[in-house]
């Protein structure tokens, strides 16, 4: 909270392209499928809770979840917060561009 008061979410969704059982922990196989960002500045401030942490500071918790829309040729995602939907800007790597980020 000291930062004031947060003006956009962030959320990666991993994919593990093997064909195992979903792992417990993130391995050389799981990589990064899609970034979603949210901007939140819209959002009123009691949509922000405050909480104290561990370590004794407070800070802010924005609760949502992640609907996701499979279409023929794209998928869509959409922020889920206190039963109102709002889109997802998504940042996805192509295969193209994922194998030569790795090179």
């Amino acid at each position: 909270m000291s930062e004031g008061r947060p003006e956009e979410v962030t959320t990666r969704i991993f994919c593990d392209r093997t064909g195992r059982p979903p792992p417990r922990y993130r391995d050389f196989d799981v990589e990064t499928l899609v970034t979603l960002t949210a901007d939140i500045s819209s959002f009123p401030e009691t949509g922000l809770l405050k909480e104290r942490g561990k370590d004794g500071e407070m800070y802010y918790r924005f609760d949502y979840s992640i609907e996701v829309t499979y279409l023929s040729a794209s998928t869509k995602y959409e922020m889920i917060h206190n039963g109102k939907l709002g889109p997802f800007q998504a940042a996805m790597l192509s295969l193209f561009e994922q194998n030569v980020a790795k090179a």
